[in-house]
């Protein structure tokens, strides 16, 4: 059967909801779209408020998986 199996360990890990992506450095687009839920991992990202609402800037190497 196809999808994907994801670790105990994923328990750990967050979700989140794309609000925007951006691109590689060769200018391709990233596979994912404002409103994905992502489950994502690691350790690099950056915190930002805007306006009171708090955002999470994370790499596209640490995203694990597109969730439905």
């Amino acid at each position: 059967k196809s999808g994907i199996y994801l670790p105990k360990s994923s328990e750990e890990k967050k979700q989140g909801i794309v609000v925007e992506a951006g691109s590689f450095k060769d200018g391709s687009l990233i596979p994912l779209k404002k409103g994905d839920r992502v489950l994502y991992g690691g350790y690099s990202s950056e915190d930002i408020e805007i306006d009171g609402q708090k955002y999470l800037i994370i790499e596209f190497k640490d995203v694990l998986a597109r969730l439905e």
